[in-house]
């Protein structure tokens, strides 16, 4: 696949997310450096080095290209299209569209989400989850991995763009199943607390 990058739609800790151009695609990339604060001072690192201390990997669209693969066949409603890892490039994901035909977006964007279907939605999600033993920290927080796809204006569904915490995390706490799912359920019950209507 030819890849054009186009503007910065997105950026974490380790990786900026680019648009494609002219395709309804968008690509992950390393960062070359991560800055920290250390005794007040601001120093950049090699991204790879900080990538390794905490997911024990080097490569981190390698570890969530492999984290998609391995999703139960029942989540794949809530996955984007077009997964394709590019040795060189990065990790390649479509992008979700609404049905005026604009680009979804993320959930940390709304305020408290009045759609009946989309809560059925994330409540199955969570069901998929739980009977596959699978406890993602990073999904659920603060609605920055989660976009609302607009099907109509009575469905809107939630597209998973963040899969790097999938169980597999590096650190000491998440590896073990109890430390994934103590942090599972408390960030689900802030992200419901944020965006779902009290009744």
């Amino acid at each position: 696949m030819s890849i054009s990058i186009g503007e910065i739609i997105g950026e974490g800790n380790f990786r900026t997310t680019y648009a494609v151009k002219d395709k309804d695609l968008c690509l992950k990339k390393h960062k070359k450096y991560v800055t920290k604060i250390i005794y007040g001072l601001k120093i950049d690192f090699r991204s790879n080095f900080f990538i390794f201390l905490k997911f024990g990997v080097s490569d981190l669209n390698v570890m969530e290209y492999k984290a998609i693969k391995k999703m139960p066949a029942e989540l794949t409603p809530y996955i984007p299209s077009d997964i394709e890892f590019i040795k060189g490039e990065g990790l390649v994901m479509g992008r979700a569209k609404d049905v005026d035909g604009t680009y979804s977006e993320m959930m940390a964007n709304f305020g408290p989400i009045h759609n009946k279907a989309f809560w059925e939605h994330i409540e199955r999600m969570i069901k998929i989850f739980e009977d596959n033993n699978i406890y993602p920290s990073d999904i659920l927080y603060k609605g920055n991995n989660l976009i609302v796809k607009k099907v109509s204006d009575e469905e809107w569904i939630p597209i998973i763009i963040d899969f790097k915490r999938m169980n597999m995390g590096y650190d000491l706490f998440s590896r073990f199943e109890f430390g994934s799912k103590k942090t599972f359920y408390r960030r689900l019950k802030r992200f419901k607390e944020a965006f779902k209507p009290k009744l």
